[in-house]
């Protein structure tokens, strides 16, 4: 975590801010914005999204070393699901409908060689 503004320890030596303390004030307020339940919101369901996310970035290997995985199986075989496509275009249209955005593909690729989507707000 990051170091807390101002906070430091007896020797005067600045200290992390507590995870818990930093989900409730920065990111459980976005997630009720955005109508995501808190229970949803931990560490661990982020970092496994990252993982998931991961997988059209870069290698499994790449993947490892972010996320500071000793065993590769850990990454493969628990933080990095694989989503077919449907899902993905299902989600993208949900998505496209929730927030009312124009979505346009572009020719721009990843180092993967994956699409690149980017979405551009409308007014509706």
């Amino acid at each position: 975590m990051f170091p807390a503004k101002g906070k430091r320890n007896r020797a005067g030596q600045m200290v992390p801010r507590d995870g818990n303390n930093f989900l409730r004030s920065r990111i459980h307020p976005i997630a009720e914005r955005l109508g995501i339940p808190k229970r949803l919101v931990t560490f661990q369901v982020m970092r496994r999204t990252l993982g998931t996310d991961l997988q059209h970035h870069g290698s499994i290997k790449d993947a490892q070393r972010i996320l500071r995985h000793a065993d590769i199986q850990t990454t493969g075989n628990v933080y990095m699901q694989e989503i077919p496509q449907s899902v993905v275009e299902a989600l993208e249209s949900r998505t496209q409908a929730i927030l009312c955005t124009d979505v346009k593909a572009h020719n721009t690729t990843v180092p993967n060689g994956s699409k690149c989507i980017f979405s551009n707000p409308v007014n509706c």
